[in-house]
């Protein structure tokens, strides 16, 4: 009996050896399903964030490159509103000396009238004193008429400098 009483108690020892490895065993095999999980978890967290921050980069990218587009469209409308302002400038810079020559060559003309009309006076006089048909008289006359030919193209030349003075009056007015 006492070999009865020993094996009993080898083979309750071995089932209670065999029990507290097994719930080991249970235990380590829970820990790690444990630890997996969280690590997969863990993973799954890294993952989203990662793809949140590239989302966000991206973003970000496309953000700059708007604003990059939109910089450069507004350097063009920029540069073409200078172009316009310096066209402009030029063509008010042109219609002002436009004007100033004009005004000189009325100025001018009005001179140069005077002093012919001075000398279509005197011409006439010197005509009139001589006998009609003369040579001197013929000479005179034709004097007269070169001086009323010049008088004409000098007022001819005040007129269109008065026409151009005055259109780039109101073109500058415009």
């Amino acid at each position: 009996m006492t070999i009865i009483l020993i094996i009993f108690c080898i083979w309750g020892a071995s089932a209670l050896i065999h029990s507290v490895r097994e719930k080991r065993a249970n235990e380590n095999a829970q820990r790690i399903a444990s630890e997996q999980a969280r690590i997969k978890r863990e993973m799954r967290e890294m993952k989203q964030r990662a793809n949140e921050e590239a989302a966000a980069r991206i973003a970000l990218e496309r953000e700059q490159m708007r604003q990059a587009r939109e910089q450069e469209k507004l350097a063009k409308e920029q540069a073409k509103q200078a172009e316009q302002i310096a066209k402009h400038e030029k063509r008010i810079s042109d219609l002002e000396e436009r004007m100033a020559v004009a005004e000189e060559e009325i100025e001018f003309q009005s001179q140069q009238i005077e002093r012919l009309r001075a000398h279509i006076e005197h011409a006439e006089t010197e005509r009139d004193a001589c006998a009609y048909g003369s040579t001197n008289y013929y000479k005179w006359d034709k004097k007269c008429l070169a001086l009323e030919k010049q008088i004409h193209t000098a007022e001819s030349k005040m007129a269109k400098a008065q026409y151009i003075k005055t259109s780039a009056a109101k073109e500058l007015a415009a």
